[in-house]
């Protein structure tokens, strides 16, 4: 009877502890899990790459500028994105998410940008997923806000 107790409580243990490290595994995965298992994943990789940017600004003071920079999409997972920026002020660091499979939303940390705090970019795909228009507004130093509208085209 005491051995059989004994065995008892070690197997209940181990099944307690592989369910320990099932529910972290799961947490840990759970992105991943939720894009294999709904599918919602459809067509996110059509993003990566580079991409040539037009940003034209709209609102501030610099109506007539626009700037021109490459944007890397390195990594498109689910319903989460994430690229870096470059252009003649710095690099940037972009995060976001793919909504209804066309539209990106993301917002950057501009701490390496000339003049800039960071900002927000609303951006739609078209259905080949080479280009995509959308709009930007961003904070500056000098506590006044710009933005303006923006083109995106993927780089071959």
């Amino acid at each position: 009877m005491q051995g059989e107790t004994g065995v008892i409580t070690i197997t209940a243990a181990f099944i307690g502890l592989a369910g320990v490290i099932i529910g972290a595994l799961l947490k840990l995965f759970s992105d991943e899990l939720k894009v294999f298992l709904t599918g919602k994943s459809k067509g996110s990789r059509d993003f990566l790459g580079q991409w040539k940017c037009a940003w034209a600004y709209v609102d501030g003071g610099n109506a007539s500028k626009e700037l021109l920079d490459v944007v890397e999409i390195k990594k498109a997972a689910g319903d989460k994105i994430f690229a870096t920026g470059t252009n003649v002020n710095g690099v940037y660091e972009m995060a976001g998410s793919i909504k209804n499979n066309d539209i990106i939303l993301f917002s950057y940390s501009a701490e390496k940008l000339f003049n800039s705090l960071g900002g927000v970019v609303i951006l739609v795909a078209n259905k080949r997923r080479t280009k995509m228009q959308g709009h930007w507004h961003e904070y500056v130093d000098d506590g006044t806000f710009v933005g303006g509208t923006t083109t995106w085209e993927k780089c071959q």
